[in-house]
């Protein structure tokens, strides 16, 4: 992959959307190309790195006794691995491939090394972790109560645009990202046809 090639990937990133160019082309030439198979870790314990997606789809996970339970679902453009680091103790979740996944990997050392360089990309770091803390917050309290059809509600209307949503993800996928059987999804869905909430075609979905 070229260095012209990481760079335009790299802007489509919340981390190094609307930074200069020579921002963008110095964190290219630091960015290492990688490859992950299926159901492998992103971040494998005790690393600290810093990686955008590329291609392919990968879910935070909470590993718990009984279980995991997913927390987000990652896609391209989307960021990993930034609360790993600065020292301290590693997170407790785990992010972990769907399918095969490709990735542009930053060292802990040199994404340091941007944000000292970059003031601007440190800005956007900070509030990519702000923004991440209130969308777990509000992910913790969605998982934490509610019927499958109300957390599937509130699914949708936080990603919908523009009064639609198209699903991207499996059944499988979204119904492991809400908590919730596969069977409830459907019920769920049923629910909120029936209540005239919303209407469905496919995976295509609009908010009436």
């Amino acid at each position: 992959m070229t260095k012209s090639e990481k760079a335009k990937l790299l802007r489509s990133s919340v981390l190094f959307r609307g930074l200069s160019e020579d921002a963008v082309l110095d964190a290219a030439q630091l960015a290492e190309p990688r490859d992950f198979a299926r159901a492998q870790l992103l971040l494998s314990s005790g690393e600290r790195h810093v990686g955008v997606i590329v291609s392919g789809y990968a879910k935070v996970v909470k590993p718990s006794t009984d279980g995991s339970v997913t927390m987000s679902l990652l896609g391209s453009g989307d960021v990993f691995g930034a609360a790993s680091l600065m020292g301290g103790r590693l997170p407790s979740t785990e992010v972990k491939a769907i399918k095969p996944l490709s990735a542009l990997i930053f060292s802990e050392e040199s994404f340091l090394y941007l944000m000292e360089k970059h003031f601007a990309l440190t800005q956007s770091y900070c509030r990519y972790l702000i923004g991440r803390i209130r969308f777990l917050t509000e992910r913790v309290e969605c998982m934490a109560g509610g019927t499958a059809s109300e957390k599937l509600w509130r699914y949708i209307e936080k990603n919908a645009s523009n009064g639609s949503l198209h699903l991207s993800l499996s059944m499988d996928a979204l119904a492991g990202a809400l908590s919730i059987s596969r069977a409830s999804l459907y019920r769920a869905f049923d629910e909120l046809e029936k209540s005239g909430r919303i209407s469905r075609r496919g995976h295509e979905i609009r908010l009436i």
